[in-house]
């Protein structure tokens, strides 16, 4: 059986288990697995103190700017393996964002870093992995 090239979400956020996920993606596509790699950051938003004070426009430079910071490096690993990638930034909570992106693309699978924050259940896999794995439509990768 002959699977084509899929169309991948990878989210990342700069963590250690986030860049052992890029690394997975560049080692799929080096077997022709993967086609087109959608990177994805999400900025959590920030509270409604905050932005009372300071304008939209300048909030959504923050978020552009921080969401860069992070996208840049998966970026450049990811064309270095010859991947057609576009770069995308999110605000909101992360697995709401990441399951509406994955949705909006079309994307066939999400391969996603692993963290360990919080909760019983989120000891092993992080709450946004347990959220985006309960929502997802499509087939998720974890990374650890």
């Amino acid at each position: 059986m002959t699977m084509k090239p899929r169309k991948i979400l990878l989210p990342v956020d700069g963590s250690d288990n986030s860049n052992r996920a890029v690394e997975l993606v560049v080692a799929y596509a080096a077997s022709g697995l993967v086609g087109e790699v959608h990177l994805l950051n999400v900025q959590r938003p920030v509270s409604g103190d905050v932005s009372a004070f300071v304008g939209k426009r300048v909030l959504q430079g923050f978020h552009h700017d921080e969401g860069m910071k992070v996208l840049r490096p998966a970026e450049s690993r990811v064309a270095q393996a010859g991947l057609k990638t576009a770069l995308h930034i999110g605000v909101g909570e992360p697995a709401d964002i990441i399951v509406e992106f994955c949705d909006d693309l079309g994307c066939d699978d999400i391969v996603m870093g692993t963290r360990g924050l919080g909760g019983a259940v989120g000891l092993l896999l992080g709450s946004v992995t347990t959220d985006v794995l309960a929502k997802s439509k499509v087939p998720v990768t974890l990374v650890k």
